[in-house]
């Protein structure tokens, strides 16, 4: 990601780009009939958008703690919480059963999801990579 650390902006446009290619993709996929269902999608992106949200508030609970502190989590949280809302919104509109299109909730889903990823990734690059 283009992380800068003078105005801590990471939310970059190759991220969105490729998460909006990604997400393209996966809809293409389950379009063409490769992909049987959409619910595997949607739980692994409430899983991540849990586990974001768990990783911002970890730290608020470390009191000030140093190696608590995390840097980069300025997109976690409007990731995080659109992943789970648009996963919770999917898995409604799923089980429910309505006649609604699928496809415009596996996009959004599958943006969320490849946005997390990104994004999580980033973060445990730069874990390892902390002096």
């Amino acid at each position: 990601m283009c992380f800068n650390r003078e105005n801590n902006s990471c939310c970059c446009t190759i991220t969105i780009i490729s998460s909006i290619l990604g997400a393209l993709g996966i809809a293409g996929i389950f379009y063409g009939g490769f992909l049987v269902g959409i619910l595997p999608i949607v739980y692994i992106t409430l899983v991540l958008g849990v586990l974001g949200i768990l990783y911002i508030l970890i730290p608020a609970l470390c009191g000030g703690n140093n190696s608590c502190n995390n840097s980069g989590t300025f997109c976690l949280i409007p990731i995080s919480v659109g992943a789970i809302i648009s996963s919770a919104f999917a898995l409604a509109i799923t089980f429910a059963g309505a006649a609604l299109s699928l496809i415009p909730i596996l996009l959004a889903v599958a943006f969320f999801m490849i946005m997390l990823i990104i994004n999580l990734v980033y973060i445990i690059i730069n874990l390892l990579t902390r002096n």
